[in-house]
């Protein structure tokens, strides 16, 4: 991998924690900047925290104070907050619960049943189809990852269906065609449904 920067981050993280604290007055002045201009929600975005990186303890103990100190001031601000970390965070669910975010965005890895054994119903819960299965040739991995969501999520009434991270440049419009056709929400009961072969007369793409 080469001697990355977050390579170094982390290297400095182990063997001088305090290396941490100098980053505070720059998400301080993110979080005036961002709380002046009126905003309604944050996402948090914690590429390493990942649990493909560092171990849950290393989380609990480099990431999870200063997350939850960023999740108490948006939220003494009425400022919702979404975390984002990249990777598996399956063995993780329990520090996060803890961090105070108000959602957590799955990244595909994560087993979603886990998640939601040990977030739901305190905490929303976003994701986490692989967005790999976007790219051409993949629909019926993709129709199949749907099916299998919405059968762990679909009486979940603070779900959000979604990509577990962001969708690849080279997806096929007719990956978002598929996860909008077959993927039902019912408004009044806040839930969602599968539907095989289901087309909708407003296509999200032209």
């Amino acid at each position: 991998m080469g001697d990355t920067g977050f390579i170094r981050i982390e290297n400095a993280l182990l063997k001088k924690p305090n290396y941490r604290i100098p980053c505070f007055p720059l998400i301080d002045a993110a979080f005036a900047s961002s709380c002046s201009a009126g905003i309604r929600f944050a996402w948090i975005g914690e590429g390493l925290g990942s649990g493909s990186l560092i171990s849950p303890e290393q989380y609990k103990e480099f990431v999870l104070p200063f997350e939850k100190i960023i999740a108490d001031r948006f939220r003494s601000q009425g400022v919702l907050t979404f975390l984002h970390i990249c990777g598996n965070t399956t063995n993780a669910p329990t520090y996060i619960a803890r961090s105070g975010v108000d959602g957590f965005d799955l990244d595909y890895p994560v087993d979603i049943t886990v998640a939601v054994d040990a977030l739901y119903p305190e905490i929303t819960i976003k994701g986490n189809i692989n967005p790999g299965l976007f790219l051409p040739g993949r629909s019926e991995e993709l129709e199949r990852a749907c099916r299998d969501t919405i059968a762990v999520a679909k009486n979940l009434n603070n779900f959000i269906f979604s990509t577990g991270c962001l969708v690849p440049r080279d997806s096929s419009k007719e990956a978002f065609y598929t996860m909008q056709d077959h993927v039902v929400y019912n408004r009044r009961s806040r839930s969602y449904g599968y539907q095989a072969n289901r087309r909708v007369d407003d296509p999200v793409l032209p």
